[in-house]
C-alpha cells in the first residue's frame, strides 16, 4: 500500500504538470474534504473476496468523459486515472491493475484488504466528485477438522479437534451420541503472518455409561465419526508365558539327561565287548597252539 504522501504526484503525472496551480489546489481540497464528510452518501456496495483470490472494484461512472477516477482505502491510493492517463506505478498498490473499462482488479487478496474503499469520480473541475463506498469482506475457508485423543482411560477420554487457516473467526462445534457426557473448552489463535485464525476445541467425555460416538464440525466441514470410551485391551497374561518357559526348560533338562544317559550306557558297554573279544582271541590262539603240538 502506498500512502498519499504527495498529492501533486498522483494528481499530475509527468505529461500533465503544466496544469495551473489553481486546478491542483482546488482538486486537492475536494479530495481531502471527501475523507471527512460523505457527499450524497448511500449504503456501501458490498463486495466479497477470498484470501489468495482476486476481486474487481467497479466504480459507477455516469459519463464517458471524466477528469479523474481514484479508488482509495483511507489515504492510500489503490489505483486510478487522471486526465485519461494512469497513475504512476509507485503511487498505486503493486497487486492491482486497471483495465480498459476502468475496473480496478485486486489480486492476492489477504485479510488486511478488508474494509471500506472510496470511489472518487470527477466529471469537471467545477463540480464536486461523486463518491461511492465499496465495502470488501474477506473470507478464508478453515481446514478439515482433525481429531486427536490426548488422554484415555476407563473414567474419561480427553479429545481435541483442530481446524486451521480460516477467516473470520469461528468456533468448533461437537455432536455426540450423549451430549450430557460432554464438557467443551474452545480456544482461538491468530496467525501472525496471514492474520487468519486457528481454532481448537477440547472435549472431555465421561465414560461411566460406556461408549460415545462423536464428530466435530467447523462450518460445513465435519470430521469422520469417531468412538470414545472404548473398552481397553485386556492386560497381558504373563503367567502363560512363564508356564510355557518352565515347560520348555523342563523338556530341555530331560532331553539333556537322556543324551547323557545314552552316552554313559554306550561307554559302559564297550569294556565288556572288549573283554569278550579278547577272550575269543585268546581261545583261538590256544586252540591253534594245541593243534600244532598234536601234529598230524
Amino acid at each position: 500500500m502506498v500512502p498519499l504522501c504527495n498529492p501533486r504526484d498522483f494528481l499530475f503525472p509527468a505529461q500533465s504538470r503544466r496544469t495551473d496551480n489553481k486546478l491542483f489546489f482546488g482538486l486537492l481540497g475536494v479530495v481531502l474534504l471527501l475523507h471527512s464528510s460523505v457527499i450524497g452518501a448511500t449504503d456501501p456496495i458490498q463486495l466479497k473476496g477470498e484470501v489468495g483470490g482476486e476481486v474487481a472494484f467497479r466504480c459507477p461512472i455516469k459519463k464517458q468523459q471524466f477528469t479523474f477516477l481514484y479508488l482509495q482505502k483511507g489515504l492510500s491510493v489503490v489505483n486510478g486515472v487522471f486526465a485519461k492517463e494512469k497513475l504512476k506505478p509507485e503511487l498505486i498498490w503493486n497487486n492491482t491493475w486497471l483495465d480498459k473499462d476502468m475496473i480496478v482488479h485486486l489480486h492476492s487478496v489477504n485479510v488486511s484488504h478488508e474494509g471500506d474503499y472510496d470511489c472518487l469520480v470527477s466529471y469537471s473541475k467545477d463540480t464536486e466528485p461523486d463518491k461511492t463506498v465499496i465495502h470488501l469482506s474477506v473470507t478464508a475457508n478453515f481446514s478439515q477438522p482433525e481429531v486427536t485423543v490426548l488422554h484415555n482411560n476407563s473414567i474419561q477420554w480427553v479429545v481435541t479437534c483442530s481446524s486451521y487457516g480460516g477467516y473470520p473467526a469461528s468456533k468448533i462445534s461437537w455432536n455426540a451420541s450423549r451430549m450430557e457426557m460432554l464438557k467443551v473448552n474452545n480456544s482461538e489463535e491468530t496467525d501472525p503472518v496471514t492474520k487468519t485464525y486457528n481454532s481448537s476445541s477440547t472435549a472431555v467425555f465421561n465414560c461411566s455409561m460406556g461408549e460415545v460416538t462423536y464428530t466435530c464440525s467447523m462450518g460445513d466441514m465435519t470430521s469422520p465419526l469417531s468412538v470414545a470410551c472404548t473398552p481397553g485391551e485386556p492386560p497381558f497374561n504373563y503367567s502363560i508365558v512363564i508356564a510355557a518357559a518352565a515347560v520348555c526348560a523342563v523338556l530341555f533338562i530331560i532331553a539333556v539327561a537322556c543324551c547323557c544317559w545314552l552316552k554313559f550306557k554306550k561307554r559302559a558297554r564297550r569294556p565288556t565287548q572288549d573283554v569278550i573279544q579278547n577272550q575269543a582271541d585268546g581261545n583261538a590262539e590256544k586252540e591253534q597252539q594245541i593243534a600244532l603240538v598234536e601234529g598230524p
